[in-house]
């Protein structure tokens, strides 16, 4: 079993000031075909402002179409084994913050660094912040394009303090399993 991101549920993970930029492929598209600022804005019609459409038209690339050409979008049976880790160390002393950042903390050093690890094997991520508080808990917090990720995987399974559940698309990811 593969498991891909798309496009469209990538960019849903941002602010709504940044989903017209899931026509940018449309309009990459237009544009590639020849055409000029007024055709594109017809073909596209009033999904978008037409400023926007002009800023894309003299380069500006949206953010979330450059964020999606950095990531890894496809993941394979070992990919998944080890996503099963991140989102079970995640459920159990982590969380995606409501503000996207997604982080991690505990006391015991080897789950902190099977996690690092485990991040940093399949993403190339390391924390943005590390920091031992004096009661030994290590906490760890990544950007947000680490929680973009996972939430376009897998919804909203660890979004604020209280909203963490096995939603139907992390069942259907099982290793091993039919979902």
């Amino acid at each position: 079993m593969k498991l891909k991101i798309k496009y469209e549920d990538f960019v849903k993970a941002y602010p709504k000031k940044y989903r017209s930029a899931i026509f940018y492929p449309s309009f990459l598209k237009l544009k590639n075909k020849g055409l000029n600022l007024r055709k594109i804005k017809e073909k596209l019609g009033t999904k978008i402002p037409k400023s926007t459409i002009y800023s894309w038209f003299n380069g500006i690339i949206p953010f979330p179409f450059k964020e999606f050409s950095r990531i890894k979008k496809e993941f394979d049976r070992d990919d998944l084994k080890k996503l099963a880790i991140i989102v079970g160390h995640i459920l159990g002393d982590g969380g995606i913050s409501k503000k996207k950042f997604l982080h991690y903390c505990n006391t015991e050093e080897f789950l902190i660094n099977e996690f690092q690890n485990t991040m940093n094997v399949v993403f190339n991520f390391d924390p943005l912040y590390k920091h031992k508080e004096t009661t030994g808990i290590i906490r760890l917090r990544y950007p947000r394009l680490a929680s973009r990720i996972f939430l376009s995987l897998f919804g909203e399974f660890s979004l604020g303090r209280e909203n963490k559940r096995i939603l139907p698309k992390l069942r259907k990811c099982q290793c091993g399993g039919k979902g």
